[in-house]
């Protein structure tokens, strides 16, 4: 088959996942129901109350625009990493599932823009209002009555604010895990495995690649663990942001967290 029939039919069956599978298999359920379900899921394994998610973004590497692109500015697409790429903002459940993708955004977008300008943060806004539930992040996300993050600086052990951090760290691993499985299933998404498309269509693909994963959850079937890439071919890791530091409102409600429930 050649190269361009392979693209064409790329793009046709990228376009129909898209299209017709994409927000039935991808969707954060908000529900009364789904939402009593997740947060207690958390809650049994990780001890951390209120929980209906877990986000973090990581990098697909792709092939630098065109430098006289007239929509994608090849420069926007650098990471800090050093090559090209879309950041792809990913939310989970406990069972690897995921509920949110965004793969819209360039490699240079810092995490924490990617979020602030999300349709998730009106959802969880209004979820932590009706339900009092949140995401987790880590350092690199601002926190807000609807995403919760570690503290900063260190604590001695035991102490609340380090029981409240490692619990948070250990309930956050998931959508670590749930990156590592999702690029280990589909290997397009490897940094070594640059894609070779403008942009837009690597997004369809991302995407696609999201509801397969989410198909293989439902189905259970399993990924064996020579199957798995190290964490460092991923594109997972923290990069902190000093400027990062959430609302007062945020923080109000993260330290009554913990001294209710961390202490």
């Amino acid at each position: 088959m050649s190269r361009s029939r392979v693209s064409r039919v790329i793009n046709e069956v990228t376009s129909g996942i898209n299209d017709h599978l994409f927000n039935r298999w991808v969707k954060l359920d908000l529900s009364h129901d789904a939402v009593a379900r997740t947060r207690q899921r958390f809650y049994e394994k990780y001890g951390f109350p209120g929980v209906i998610g877990v986000v973090d973004c990581t990098h697909v590497a792709i092939v630098a625009p065109p430098h006289n692109h007239p929509v994608f500015k090849e420069k926007d697409y650098f990471n800090h990493k050093r090559y090209h790429s879309l950041n792809v903002q990913v939310v989970c459940d406990t069972d690897l599932k995921i509920t949110n993708i965004n793969s819209r955004y360039c490699g240079s977008t810092h995490d924490a823009y990617i979020i602030s300008h999300s349709a998730l943060k009106p959802a969880l806004t209004q979820a932590y209002e009706r339900y009092n539930v949140w995401l987790l992040g880590d350092c690199g996300y601002p926190v807000a009555p609807w995403l919760m993050t570690p503290v900063p600086d260190y604590f001695a052990p035991n102490t609340p604010e380090d029981n409240f951090n490692r619990s948070l760290t250990r309930a956050r691993s998931t959508v670590e895990r749930c990156i590592g499985v999702l690029k280990s299933r589909w290997r397009c998404l490897l940094k070594h495995r640059v894609l070779h498309y403008l942009p837009d269509k690597v997004s369809r693909i991302v995407n696609s690649c999201a509801v397969l994963h989410n198909m293989c959850v439902e189905e259970g079937l399993p990924l064996n663990a020579e199957d798995m890439v190290e964490l460092e071919e991923l594109g997972v890791d923290v990069v902190p942001d000093q400027n990062v530091l959430g609302n007062q409102r945020g923080r109000d409600i993260r330290n009554r967290l913990i001294a209710t429930h961390f202490t």
